[in-house]
């Protein structure tokens, strides 16, 4: 299991939040039952045989789904969805093989029923699932739920806010997931239909306030595409026309859309390339890139700073203005060569944002994080693999790490990163902690005490 210990992370208010909404006690993850499948009395054929919970296999999960709800009651094929969802991770050894069959069963499941419990499970399995099979079905799930997806987001009267959120984070995480290390085309137009869609969302917001969940899954979104723009001309050219875009959302009184949309408006100026080599002697010449007027930015956020309500608590005001704080540190080391030349952006004085520890039998992976990129990437995979994000970590480093990258293609004096055509730093500070021998042994024991647990749950 992963711990995080962050200030700015936590504060970036996002649908997350209420990952558990439509999940029942009994499905929670600290409940200890879910031992197997009961058929409901009177819904369905007592002789109904119980799924095999204890299988590793997806297929296996997948399989009763495709009996009527006569033989498998509801709440039964709940909690298949769960396992599926569950055992659907980066490292597939341990999940076996998946069909095509499979996979038209679970969209099925997913368009013929109303999106409660079931449809949210068949959901977030088919976006694990797109993940981690990613090479033989990530194309098709994608295709699929993106059709899906779209066309649900626009159903304002239909489809609760919440509901509609869900959703754009699921595309997005499947749009990092199969789009990272490649050169993505039409990048500007994609943008562009997100930021179309968070106006009409502004708009509705005036009526139902739960429409914020929506507004902020796709300003975070938009920090996805932004960070999948490899060459840096192009970055640059998606930043300027973007950060106008942003300014609306920056001012908004509520810190629910004020903080994410600050911090894209961050993300833009770290990622943003400089080119201090044809600068004047002051330093000056670049003080209207990426914006016109980088002055408004660096007001509204030192005003953001000084954020005061009485509705919230006096812990929350005080990570808000950390998280602000961030911000406005980020943007003012970046308007100018004399800011770059003074601050010297490098490792050390970058705000941190956030650290990972991820538990190993004998010793600790330390992710320390600085790239505000990264923080979106890693809130949608959280979203995605939740407590099983860790696992997949451990299981495999380089591949999951592998979302977690920042292209800077540029020979600019602000980089951050020394980076050619070819390699790519991760914008994290990873380090074995050495763990002691008494450590070591309790580690162990607590591993396997665990995994005799999880056992004995997964039984009839």
């Amino acid at each position: 299991m992963p711990s995080f210990k962050s200030s700015t992370m936590d504060t970036l208010v996002c649908p997350t939040d209420e990952i558990y909404t439509f999940i029942p006690d009994k499905f929670h993850p600290t409940a200890s039952s879910n031992k197997g499948l009961d058929t409901k009395s009177g819904d369905a054929d007592s002789t109904t045989d119980k799924a095999p919970l204890s299988s590793n296999s997806v297929s296996d999960l997948i399989q009763p789904l495709v009996y009527s709800r006569t033989q498998i009651s509801t709440e039964s094929r709940e909690n298949l969805l769960y396992h599926i969802f569950l055992h659907s991770s980066l490292n597939k050894s341990n999940s076996g093989e998946i069909t095509e069959t499979d996979i038209d069963v679970l969209l099925k499941c997913l368009k013929e029923q109303p999106f409660g419990t079931e449809g949210f499970f068949t959901f977030k399995s088919l976006v694990a699932i797109c993940i981690s099979y990613m090479e033989d079905y990530g194309s098709p799930i994608f295709s699929a739920l993106s059709e899906f997806i779209k066309k649900n987001i626009k159903d304002v009267e239909n489809v609760p806010a919440t509901i509609r959120s869900y959703l754009i984070i699921g595309y997005f995480t499947m749009f990092l997931a199969l789009n990272e290390g490649s050169h993505v085309s039409g990048i500007e137009e994609e943008i562009g239909y997100w930021l179309s869609n968070l106006d009409e969302a502004s708009t509705n917001l005036t009526n139902d306030a739960e429409e914020a969940k929506v507004m902020v899954g796709i300003i975070n979104g938009i920090g996805i595409l932004v960070s999948l723009v490899n060459d840096f001309v192009e970055r640059n050219e998606v930043i300027e026309d973007l950060i106008p875009s942003l300014i609306f959302y920056l001012s908004d009184e509520s810190p629910r859309i004020s903080i994410p949309a600050g911090a894209l408006v961050a993300q833009c100026y770290q990622s943003y390339t400089f080119d201090d080599s044809h600068n004047d002697e002051d330093g000056d010449a670049d003080e209207d890139v990426p914006y016109f007027d980088n002055d408004e930015i660096i007001d509204i956020l030192a005003e953001k700073t000084k954020y005061s309500s009485k509705k919230i608590s006096k812990e929350d005001k005080k990570q808000l203005h950390v998280a602000f704080r961030d911000m406005l540190k980020t943007v003012t080391n970046n308007v100018s060569q004399n800011a770059r030349d003074d601050f010297k952006i490098s490792e050390e004085s970058e705000p941190l944002l956030a650290e990972i520890y991820l538990t190993r039998p004998y010793s600790k992976l330390q992710i320390r994080m600085k790239d505000w990129g990264f923080i979106s990437r890693l809130d949608h995979m959280r979203w995605a693999f939740g407590s099983g994000l860790g696992s997949a970590v451990l299981a495999n480093d380089s591949e999951l790490l592998s979302m977690f990258r920042q292209k800077k293609t540029s020979s600019s004096s602000n980089a951050k990163f020394d980076v050619d055509d070819s390699i790519s730093e991760l914008p994290v500070k990873i380090k074995n902690l050495e763990v002691s021998t008494d450590q070591k042994k309790r580690d162990i024991a607590i591993n396997k005490a665990r995994f005799k647990k999880t056992q004995s749950q997964n039984e009839y």
